[in-house]
């Protein structure tokens, strides 16, 4: 088993391992087949962050290569001694911001020679190829854009740096190139790619001699890259181009992701077949250093499905969570929030008494200086009272000591001094409320009527107390209402006396005083709860640092969730509506690599008789537990946006992919009934794959466009039609006219590549007429306008300082005869 690092240059070049990564997780549920793979990508543009799979993470890190104030100190390497900075730009104003190299070359070279960008990237390199145990079989791949500036022009440095730093030859580039249509609006995606293939191609011939910021020369004879693979949306031949910029990524995350699929199993893998088959076109003369590919993705495409029918299901769940009028019952019944309203209501008062209850009970248990909890103290001081055993000249003297504000140790300061157990109790037993409120109704509606409720009872028993018993909760008027309430009670003393019940009277009044001292300390905390209730600035915490439920933080769930059901989102704050835009997208319009099969011919009417299944059986329904992972509605919802949405996502297809809703359906048996006429729209794909092998040829044709009429890629024996499935035999009816098999090094089997045939073919010989291996800069159909362009623009001021970092005016003037 062989290790890979995989290494992004710019934008693109975290796309393509973006789409690596989905390929990865489609197929086998992991963002990477194991430990043995590490994934960077580098970055001029700081705010491009890697999306996620489904897993809810992404195995891609970023190394930023900051622009900004703190990135190059442009002065400091022009001043080196031992750096050749004659290629390094005078100008600073592109580089004032952090939103990437503006497309232009040198800039992007740039990036990477600031002090600390350098060393980071190095730290990098380093950690992530011990990280994999790297040696002589690991693989490092390179891919990215040459459109950009940051991949053109980091194209060059960054695979002699990583051969320095790892001493290993095995270093292979996929880049994007632009395809023909552009160069008629956007001239600087030509000019940016014929900067780098100049300088790869350069390089080809000449040694590179390079001293950097921490005093190392790097000095290599050696090319660049072994093999450099070169895609656009272009194809040689008749066949139409790729019309999406999106699928061509799609294809190059494929192809990168094929070469690290199923590395963790002991089988034949699909990059050790390819390699040999590089290695014999090379060999035989065939092909040097550049190549393209054809390819063709037939897909019965189950994963998506799957992921489509959990984002629809999650929708209806979190929908019904956040609607105002209604929720669903335990029955599954719609019913209406105002007419439960009484119900909820009175549920929360009954709620609210018992965490009063509860809190008095907890105050009981305190201990006093004498070592024993209050509920004892107040017994042994009824009896106090009862003997009048005291030293205060008379009850009310003793009672009044006992709870007034005056002494010190008494009953008052022990409450007032642990009236953070009042709060700890109310928020932590209505953080339990809350959760068990919306569990019970799922809907957070429901749950802000409970919070409004319970901020409303609150409010009416501090009234209460005060009409009843006078108690305030002001410090300042406690001891006038301790007198009365004292007086009063004495007053009656005698008559218990007379009833021969004393004893009993002695305890009621002082657990009475002690009451109303618990009244006093909790009014203030109420006040305090009722206001953090609301919307306040900051959260009430109990000392265990649980939160108090507010109006706000109900509130910013259900946005939250609004959004995660209706915004548009961004790459790196997902959505369930972009997502399902975008998986539809995928499926929908991709269509000059990809072929989507359907057990019904379409994705629609999948969906529809898979979802028709899923409602038959309602014990097999998805549930919250199941979306939230087994966590409480309210604590889940209030994670941060993208969390949220990734564990959604997360576990909604795991509960999906256990339903099996899709599970008599395979891409054997659609290709099957296919061939039997009962998808007649597909028919002449079938046809295709029955065809002989010249015929399949055509249709994975190189992926660049070679200038027509005069060049065409040759059939290179040792360059075969490769077929990629989980299992070659399965499909061997199919191909009727062609033999595939591992033996003929024609066919890898990839066990988790289920449900899906893949058609590769590599192109770099260019016929036995001219002999030549493939050269962009010679063979490309649009290089000719493109060289004619640059031959104007090159007089431009300061067009070569910024665009052409490796080479000095003349070197590069040689690429554009």
């Amino acid at each position: 088993m062989g290790s890979f690092l995989l290494i992004g240059i710019g934008s693109t070049g975290l796309s393509i391992l973006e789409q690596a990564e989905q390929f990865i997780y489609e197929y086998t549920g992991r963002n990477k087949p194991g430990a043995h793979v590490e994934s960077i990508y580098l970055e001029t543009d700081l705010a491009r962050k890697p999306m996620t799979t489904a897993s809810g993470e992404s195995a891609i890190n970023q190394v930023p290569l900051s622009l900004g104030d703190n990135a190059v100190d442009i002065r400091q390497l022009k001043a080196s001694k031992h750096i050749d900075s004659s290629w390094i730009p005078d100008s600073t104003d592109v580089l004032k911001n952090l939103n990437g190299a503006g497309g232009m070359p040198t800039f992007g070279r740039l990036a990477l020679w600031g002090g600390s960008n350098y060393s980071k990237f190095k730290s990098e390199i380093q950690a992530k190829y011990a990280r994999i145990s790297g040696g002589n079989d690991t693989n490092i791949i390179v891919v990215g854009s040459l459109t950009g500036g940051t991949g053109s022009g980091l194209c060059v440095d960054v695979p002699y740096i990583v051969r320095d730093i790892t001493k290993n030859s095995n270093i292979s580039a996929l880049f994007l190139l632009p395809g023909g249509k552009s160069f008629g609006d956007n001239k600087t995606l030509h000019e940016n790619s014929h900067s780098a293939l100049s300088a790869l191609n350069y390089y080809y011939h000449n040694t590179y001699d390079t001293s950097f910021p921490d005093n190392v020369t790097i000095r290599d004879e050696r090319a660049p890259f072994g093999i450099v693979q070169y895609l656009s949306q272009d194809f040689s031949g008749a066949k139409a181009s790729i019309s999406s910029l999106d699928e061509l990524i799609r294809v190059a995350g494929v192809k990168v992701g094929l070469h690290l699929m199923d590395t963790d199993k002991r089988i034949a893998s699909f990059n050790e077949v390819i390699s040999r088959r590089r290695v014999d076109s090379a060999g035989a003369g065939r092909i040097e250093n550049s190549i393209s590919s054809g390819f063709m993705m037939i897909q019965f495409p189950k994963a998506q499905l799957e992921e489509i029918m959990a984002l629809e299901i999650t929708k209806e769940l979190l929908l019904d969570l956040i609607n105002p009028s209604e929720y669903i019952d335990r029955l599954g019944n719609k019913k209406s929030i105002v007419g439960d309203e009484v119900l909820i209501k009175n549920e929360v008062f009954v709620k609210a008494e018992s965490i009063i209850e509860s809190f008095h009970l907890e105050l009981d248990s305190i201990n006093t200086t004498r070592g024993i909890p209050i509920v004892k103290a107040i017994e042994e001081d009824s009896k106090v009272l009862l003997n009048k055993s005291f030293e205060q000249p008379s009850q009310k003297r003793y009672l009044y000591d006992l709870f007034s504000t005056k002494s010190s140790g008494n009953y008052f300061e022990q409450i007032r001094n642990n009236d953070s157990l009042i709060r700890d109790v109310i928020v932590e037993q209505f953080n339990d409320y809350v959760n068990d409120l919306t569990e019970d109704r799922k809907n957070l509606s429901i749950t802000e009527l409970g919070i409004v409720s319970f901020r409303s009872y609150l409010s009416e028993i501090i009234d209460f107390y005060e009409e009843n018993y006078f108690v305030t909760g002001e410090d300042s008027n406690w001891d006038s209402v301790l007198a009365k309430h004292i007086e009063s009670l004495l007053g009656e003393m005698l008559t218990y006396k007379l009833a021969l019940i004393p004893s009993k009277y002695s305890h009621f009044i002082l657990t009475k005083l002690l009451d109303l001292v618990k009244i006093h300390c909790s009014i203030n905390v109420f006040k305090t709860v009722i206001e953090h209730l609301g919307q306040p600035d900051s959260d009430l915490l109990s000392t265990e640092n649980i939160r108090l439920p507010n109006m706000g933080s109900i509130q910013s769930r259900i946005a939250l969730i609004d959004n995660l059901l209706n915004g548009d989102g961004d790459d790196a704050n997902y959505t369930i509506s972009r997502r399902n835009n975008q998986l539809i997208r995928s499926l929908d319009s991709f269509s000059s690599c990809f072929k989507m099969v359907y057990r019904t011919g379409n994705r629609q009417s999948d969906i529809k008789e898979a979802k028709s299944n899923y409602l038959k059986n309602e014990k097999n329904r998805m549930t919250y537990k199941i979306i939230t992972g087994q966590n409480s509605i309210y604590n889940f919802f209030g994670r941060e946006s993208n969390d949220v949405y990734s564990r959604l996502v997360s576990n909604s297809v795991a509960g999906v992919h256990t339903l099996n809703l899709f599970s008599d359906t395979s891409l054997k048996s659609i290709l099957k009934d296919i061939a039997a006429g009962n998808n007649n729209e597909l028919k002449a794909l079938i046809d295709l794959l029955k065809s002989p092998l010249a015929s399949i040829r055509q249709e994975v044709p190189a992926m660049v466009k070679v200038k027509d009429g005069i060049y065409n890629f040759g059939h290179d024996d040792c360059a075969k039609l490769v077929l990629v499935s989980s299992d070659h035999k399965k499909y061997s009816s199919v191909f009727e006219n062609h033999q595939f098999s591992p033996t003929s090094s024609n066919a890898c089997d990839l066990p988790s590549l289920e449900n899906t045939i893949i058609l590769y073919q590599e192109y770099g010989y260019m016929g036995d007429v001219s002999n030549e291996s493939f050269d962009p800069l010679i063979h490309i159909g649009q290089m000719d306008d493109t060289k004619e362009y640059l031959r104007r623009v090159t007089e431009k001021e300061k067009y070569l300082s910024r665009k052409v970092p490796y080479l000095n005016d003349n070197a590069y003037k040689n690429y554009l005869t």
